[in-house]
């Protein structure tokens, strides 16, 4: 996935310093995914591994666009007298 002809997970956003086990991730993607995590874990491997990956993709997604868009209200600031 690109953003600006540039690949979303090669671009630097801030980031909250943050650490978390993993299962925190896999519950947030079942949440994401409107499923209770019982459910998520009963899926096959493969489509929970799908659904983390659709999620980490769209929380990257947003974190750039949120970026894009703070770089861009700045620049504005500075042009208004």
């Amino acid at each position: 996935m690109t953003f600006r002809k540039k690949d979303i997970f090669k671009i630097t956003t801030q980031r909250s310093h943050v650490s978390a086990d993993t299962s925190f991730f896999w519950r947030e993607a079942a949440r994401w995914a409107g499923m209770d995590y019982d459910v998520f874990q009963s899926k096959p491997g493969l489509e929970q591994s799908t659904i983390v990956a659709h999620f980490r993709t769209s929380r990257q997604l947003e974190a750039v666009i949120a970026a894009d868009q703070a770089k861009q209200a700045a620049r504005n600031a500075k042009r208004k007298p």
